[in-house]
């Protein structure tokens, strides 16, 4: 049986379900109402191979590459896994299907049908931590190695035999991974290596009837794995390799050299496979050690032998590696960098960043660029790309210059090969003289202007991209760390203020040349603590903060009028999100608000008032609860989303609108037999209504835009899927006076 071989095919409609969100290279749209993973796929640390495929797990999921098409796939939450932080993946060849553990003890199982959730560990009661640390496989079962022990679970998630507490004296001990050889179980504990025989009627739940090899040279050692190999059982501690002969441990002679510590032990085609911390050594059954020819630059978590002359190795930053001979193929996915914390949409592009290096009293750097979503695929641009500059806090694209902020080096416009920073512009050194010009922003107003954030007295800077500054200081220390940049359409420059330390937020109002401060102090706002704002499409002025949301209901003449105070919103009685982080807010076509919180993303109709949808863990592809920003593409309705654990976007069914239809888009079309979700249409006149006929006229649904964007789910009023044929969607605004005709072809 070929696992998996049929995931990415077509003809299996299950899988067409299964992957209906997933990202492929250059596609642009995704249907209404799915998700698709960026994901980063450069830092692998576990590796598998099944009969035609290659596995390689990251933090957020899996890569494969099919070794008979050659072609490299991805398998995240979007595709059907349950869960992100995979720490086991194990393949049993007798039943062909492959395990995977995760860090919350969560395990999913993949075969040729799909992808099957055994939670029973995950919604146990167990306090210990649930890590599985490792999978092996006997009688076509799973022992899963945890922290609290070894639990044995079945292929449909029933725990047959839980050995826990297995010290010396019942206490719990930690085990590394398992390994059967001759009906015996044999354990790497944090205490040594034990021993069990499967085959008798000794009860292993009972920590007396194991084995410990008291007199042995594994007694009480932090072993860290145990392998089969060479006809023999062999387990290591990190700087010892021991095998097992006539009963009795024994030293293995090894070639580590000084700082070389042993992390793993598999078993491989031509003996026992060493894979340690600078090196990758093969070891015969005369003990002899080979050193298998890895690049000096691999950084190898795993290592499997897949022939005498090929290796596969998951790299720490090059992906999914083979090593054939002295020849290595790197095969990684686009994906962007890892730990991005800020999104923004500018030019047409996603931009991703990742964390700030902050800690300005020294030169400051982070080492790394930032990453690009564009036409369905992402690309990472690095300081070698940027002539050297890093720590990059923001891109601004006016007409074709790009310009790039850096948190030290100052603005780069890389078309025109230009650095401006302290020593030849109104920018300045931040105060303690380390030679950093720390700028976190820039935004563009309607006249073309731009302006930059600048850590320094003169925290805001008015540019016209050459020779023009225009500096302001506004008198208090507050204002010198402004964080992000925001340009209201009613020509405010709103920013948020201090890095660590949450002073508010500073409007600007470029007319009347006034500002204002909107603290906590002066105002109802909830925190000081200001992580996003946003503006809604009626003026509203939205601020989130680590202790709740508040808004203004109109931006006119609060700068001007500073007893204007914000409100609070209301939802079910109290106040909404009281005394709860928020970290991100983005207002979509509708004018409904998403804001990403400690505990998932919500999405909520105009000013809050009702609740439209709460995304989680648990019933959403999200990687994490932890949402912390959003980029939202007006024209497509994409949100991009950015977790403490990843990158994923999901696509609604509002959009930008405008007083004429532009360019309107319906996508799926033609709809595919094994379709299951939303049409969707984008570019239409604002809160348009859409009426879906047969091609004779007869109506089959009416629906209503949110914005610029609408969609159906392809059924009748009665519910029931349309049958074959061609549709028109005739489009209309309210007063009918804008209208649009298109088709829609559906095969059932």
């Amino acid at each position: 049986m070929k696992i998996l071989k049929e995931i990415m095919q077509a003809k299996v409609s299950f899988i067409i379900l299964l992957f209906i969100g997933t990202s492929l290279h250059g596609q642009e749209l995704i249907p209404m109402d799915t998700w698709r993973s960026h994901f980063n796929y450069e830092q692998t640390s576990l590796v598998e191979k099944t009969e035609a495929n290659v596995f390689a797990a990251t933090s957020h999921g899996l890569m494969y590459f099919d070794t008979e098409d050659q072609s490299i796939n991805k398998l995240s939450k979007v595709d059907g896994l349950s869960d992100v932080g995979i720490t086991a993946l194990a393949y049993y060849a007798d039943q062909a299907y492959l395990a995977i553990g995760y860090q919350n003890g969560n395990v999913d199982m993949i075969t040729s049908e799909g992808i099957q959730n055994l939670p029973i560990l995950l919604n146990s009661d167990l306090t210990e931590n649930k890590t599985i640390n490792h999978i092996s496989f006997y009688n076509a079962n799973m022992n899963l190695s945890t922290d609290f022990g070894v639990l044995v679970l079945t292929a449909d998630n029933q725990v047959v035999e839980a050995y826990q507490n297995l010290g010396e004296n019942g206490e719990v001990i930690a085990v590394r991974s398992s390994a059967i050889w001759n009906e015996v179980m044999y354990l790497a504990t944090e205490t040594g290596t034990i021993a069990g025989g499967l085959n008798t009627s000794n009860n292993l739940q009972d920590f007396n009837n194991w084995e410990r090899y008291k007199t042995s040279a594994v007694y009480g050692l932090d072993m860290v794995s145990v392998a089969v190999a060479n006809d023999r059982i062999y387990s290591a501690a990190a700087d010892a390799l021991y095998k097992l002969e006539a009963n009795t441990w024994t030293e293995v002679p090894t070639t580590l050299q000084a700082g070389e510590q042993i992390i793993k032990l598999r078993s491989g085609v031509d003996g026992l496979l060493v894979l340690t911390n600078q090196h990758a050594w093969m070891v015969s059954d005369t003990d002899v050690f080979s050193s298998i020819n890895l690049p000096s630059e691999a950084i190898a978590n795993d290592m499997m032998q897949d022939d005498t002359a090929t290796f596969w190795y998951a790299d720490g930053a090059e992906g999914l590696s083979r090593l054939s001979g002295s020849s290595v193929d790197h095969i990684i996915l686009d994906g962007p960098l890892n730990d991005i914390s800020k999104l923004k949409i500018t030019g047409g592009k996603v931009y991703a960043f990742p964390v700030l290096a902050i800690d300005y009293t020294q030169p400051v750097s982070n080492q790394l660029g930032y990453s690009f979503f564009e036409e369905g695929e992402w690309q990472t641009v690095m300081p070698v790309d940027l002539l050297g500059f890093t720590n990059i806090s923001d891109v601004l694209i006016v007409d074709d210059q790009t310009y790039t902020t850096s948190f030290g080096q100052g603005i780069l416009n890389l078309p025109k090969g230009e650095k401006t920073d302290y020593t030849n512009s109104a920018l300045e050194e931040n105060e303690n003289g380390t030679g950093n010009t720390l700028v976190s922003a820039m935004a563009l107003d309607r006249s073309q202007n731009i302006w930059v954030a600048n850590f320094s007295a003169n925290s805001l800077i008015q540019w016209d991209g050459a020779s023009v500054w225009e500096a302001y200081d506004f008198g208090t220390v507050s204002s010198e760390e402004p964080v992000s940049l925001a340009i209201h359409s009613l020509g405010q420059v709103w920013m948020r203020l201090g890095l660590q330390d949450g002073r508010g937020v500073l409007a600007y109002d470029i007319e009347s040349a006034t500002h204002r401060y909107v603290t906590a102090t002066a105002t109802s706002l909830p925190s000081n603590d200001v992580n996003d704002l946003a503006f809604g499409q009626g003026g509203e002025v939205w601020l989130a903060t680590d202790k709740g949301v508040a808004y203004f209901p109109f931006a006119y003449g609060i700068v001007e009028d500073q007893t204007i105070d914000v409100s609070l919103p209301v939802y079910e009685g109290g106040i909404l999100f009281e005394d709860k982080q928020v970290y991100a807010l983005a207002i979509d076509g509708g004018n409904r608000i998403w804001m990403g919180t400690q505990d998932g993303l919500w999405l909520f109709e105009e000013n809050a008032g009702s609740l439209v949808a709460h995304f989680t863990v648990e019933n959403s592809p999200l990687p994490s609860n932890q949402v912390i920003d959003l980029a939202l593409d007006a024209e497509t309705g994409e949100l991009f989303i950015a977790t403490d654990q990843g990158v994923v976007s999901y696509r609604a069914n509002a959009t930008s609108g405008s007083s004429t239809h532009q360019q309107v888009k319906i996508y799926p079309n033609p709809v595919l037999p094994n379709f299951e979700g939303w049409v969707g249409f984008s570019g239409l006149v604002t809160n348009a209504r859409l009426k879906i006929t047969t091609i004779s006229g007869q109506l089959v649904r009416e629906v209503n835009a949110a914005g610029g964007g609408a969609s159906w789910d392809v059924r009748d009023f009665s519910g029931r899927r349309v049958s074959t044929g061609v549709y028109l969607v005739f489009s209309a605004s309210k007063d009918g006076s804008e209208t649009f005709v298109g088709k829609i072809a559906v095969i059932d």
